[in-house]
């Protein structure tokens, strides 16, 4: 019996090895590309900790709800911002935005009271440290504000100072007097980016770059790699000032000169220091203590 298809094209199957051939020569050029994405899973791009907040909702109680990271500002010293200032606070790994603290204002040379302010956080237990920023504030876009100091307390020592408030209402118990760090340029611009509009995630882009370079054999440097780049970039321009000014040729002099001048001034203006307590407490749900409805009054304002 004649193949219908045969009789309209005589040489079907010659065709059809070419159409393959063809179908496989136009797809050369992402066929690298389709590879790697074939051997990624949700894993592979998903954050960890929001993967498993997902799956703690509803989906699966894998984790159960997070403890409350409590985070009490005290006071804080040698702050000299005479626009203001206030706190950014965060913990590494984090899924969501810093907490704010209020506005401060302070006098040169005298210590500031921080009110005993709270700034709540969830805390999941695999947390690497806290971070917390000094920022100097502008009093126009929070874009605008600027960090100048920074302060990183591991879990280890989290974890300890709320084990010594645990219990006790005195806020002598699990504070401690901390001094923070002078932040370096390149980790200033980093802060502006969480204001910049960006299709996806700064975590996810990077796990699909760094995916697609290892699959075309190139190596995209990491946060840290550049930073210490950066690093050796300043020491080998130090040495360079160093060698110019021992052999007395004026080259060196605007870096000597620029970097006497850091020194000197950092020398003169001692680093701020913040005292803050930590605690951990248990989160709960005003709707959980309540059987049915909640047995609040409606704002007199908007009654009938």
């Amino acid at each position: 019996k004649p193949d219908c298809f045969g009789e309209r094209f005589p040489a079907s199957a010659r065709h059809h090895n070419q159409l393959k051939m063809a179908f496989a020569l136009s797809s050369s050029s992402s066929a690298m590309v389709a590879s790697a994405v074939a051997t990624w899973s949700v894993f592979d791009l998903l954050p960890g900790r929001r993967l498993k907040r997902a799956l703690g909702c509803g989906l699966c109680d894998c984790q159960g709800r997070p403890r409350i990271l409590r985070v009490t500002l005290v006071t804080a010293s040698g702050v000299e911002l005479r626009s203001g200032f206030y706190f950014e606070a965060w913990t590494e790994p984090s899924t969501g935005h810093p907490k704010n603290s209020r506005i401060h204002h302070g006098q040169r040379g005298s210590t500031v009271d921080l009110g005993c302010e709270h700034l709540e956080m969830d805390w999941f237990g695999d947390e690497r440290e806290v971070v917390l920023h000094l920022v100097q504030y502008s009093g126009s876009k929070q874009s605008k504000d600027v960090p100048v100091a920074e302060l990183r307390v591991p879990c280890e020592a989290v974890e300890r100072y709320a084990d010594e408030a645990s219990g006790h209402l005195d806020v002598r118990f699990g504070t401690r007097n901390f001094q923070m760090a002078q932040l370096a340029p390149q980790e200033v611009l980093q802060r502006k980016r969480r204001f910049q509009d960006m299709l996806l995630p700064s975590g996810i882009a990077t796990k699909i770059f760094t995916k697609i370079g290892e699959e075309q054999g190139l190596h995209i440097p990491s946060q840290a790699e550049l930073d210490q780049l950066r690093a050796d970039n300043l020491a080998l321009r130090q040495e360079n000032s160093t060698l110019w000014t021992k052999t007395g040729m004026p080259g060196g002099a605007p870096i000597a000169s620029a970097a006497a001048s850091a020194a000197a001034a950092m020398a003169a203006a001692p680093p701020p220091t913040v005292a803050v307590r930590f605690e951990l407490v248990d989160s709960w749900g005003a709707i959980d203590m309540v059987e049915g409805a909640i047995p609040y009054k409606k704002a007199s304002f908007q009654e009938d």
